[in-house]
């Protein structure tokens, strides 16, 4: 009976790449080991060859500090995403929820108006009452792009 390879003697092209990667570093490093020992001999070669070295320590923990910036960043914004729908889950009733949205924005639009209205000498009726319209017309004309463009509302 003969037993067949089922192996293929053939690399797939993730050998290759690992292959390619490790003779390139051997390569590097030969080569750069063989720069270093110059530059022992040669004094200007050895500070040109410090400064680089300075020059690439200096991007890369550049480069490492601002990934863990934004990284840290974005990990905040998802944290405080997740925080904020559990506390939306509240007012996810439907109908309810809209009314209840509705009066909170009414009664902050009227207060900014009304805060407007100490400052430029005018009614406290007229300002609150002009926020709240130019403020619920500012919602409905989104609210219609939205609908006309057909992106999810709720």
């Amino acid at each position: 009976m003969e037993v067949k390879n089922t192996t293929s003697d053939k690399p797939t092209s993730s050998d290759v790449a690992r292959y390619r990667a490790n003779y390139l570093s051997e390569q590097e490093g030969a080569y750069l080991y063989t720069k270093l020992a110059e530059a022992e001999s040669d004094a200007h070669l050895a500070g040109l060859y410090q400064r680089l070295a300075g020059l690439l320590a200096g991007a890369f923990s550049m480069s490492i500090g601002e990934w863990v910036s934004v990284q840290s960043a974005r990990e905040l914004n998802l944290h405080q995403i997740a925080i904020e729908s559990q506390q939306l889950i509240i007012f996810t009733n439907g109908f309810t929820a809209v009314v209840i949205s509705l009066m909170l924005s009414v009664f902050g639009l009227f207060g900014i108006g009304a805060g407007v209205s100490l400052t430029a000498s005018s009614p406290l009726w007229k300002s609150g009452g002009r926020q709240v319209f130019l403020g619920l017309l500012a919602a409905c004309i989104i609210f219609g792009l939205g609908r006309l463009i057909g992106s999810a509302v709720g």
